[in-house]
């Protein structure tokens, strides 16, 4: 998808295959905001920058249109950060580390030629090919295809010179279909700890633990 504003150093842009609720990413020299259009809430923050310099595009309006014109009027002001916004932004901040720490973040991507092909590699040490005509607006590329640039939070590649920018979870789910992240999920959903299991399991202990299976004669 296109960059869709470019004011005073920042870059809004919305990703080609990115997931809902719908929502963009705001870059500023090597950081990027992740700002729900519904609400205007930042829900992700990877990278150096201000929480005044959030606060502000979170409510952004230049004398344009933005893509907050048609998500609601409450998006359209220049607010100053204040007590419960740091709270909030913390948050933000700490899902973005998560993210960018997360062994599915992208770590590096090339073209390779020869192959016609990406090859990415991520942080938990996995590798992925993808043929190049998957990726919308690079499927009628003739010449050499430039080196993607990886975005800060390891989730999206970018081709600056063709603005375009693809999520990476939603390319690799064309390129392998559903069942590949489907299967992921239920394993490491079902690996997880969370405190209804650990009550549950507590009360389970409690009663003896789980009724013996009866062996058939």
């Amino acid at each position: 998808m296109p960059t869709l504003i470019r004011y005073e150093g920042f870059e809004v842009r919305i990703y080609t295959f990115d997931h809902s609720p719908p929502h963009v990413h705001v870059f500023k020299a090597g950081a990027v905001v992740r700002i729900e259009l519904s609400s205007c809430t930042v829900t992700e923050i990877v990278g150096d920058i201000s929480d005044r310099d959030v606060s502000a595009r979170s409510g952004w309006s230049p004398n344009t249109r933005t893509p907050f014109d048609k998500h609601g009027e409450g998006c359209r002001r220049d607010t100053e950060p204040i007590a419960k916004d740091g709270e909030r932004l913390a948050r933000a901040r700490a899902r973005g580390v998560r993210r960018a720490r997360d062994g599915s973040a992208l770590v590096g991507a090339r073209y390779n030629a020869r192959r016609d092909t990406l090859e990415l590699t991520f942080k938990g040490g996995g590798a992925m090919v993808i043929p190049r005509t998957l990726v919308p607006g690079l499927d009628r590329v003739t010449a050499d295809l430039e080196t993607p640039v990886v975005s800060p939070a390891g989730d999206a590649l970018s081709w600056p010179a063709r603005d375009l920018d693809v999520f990476v979870p939603g390319l690799v789910t064309r390129a392998f279909g559903n069942h590949l992240f489907a299967a992921a999920t239920g394993r490491k959903g079902g690996r997880r700890r969370t405190k209804a299991k650990t009550v549950a399991a507590k009360l389970n202990g409690a009663k003896g633990g789980r009724p013996r299976k009866k062996l058939s004669a």
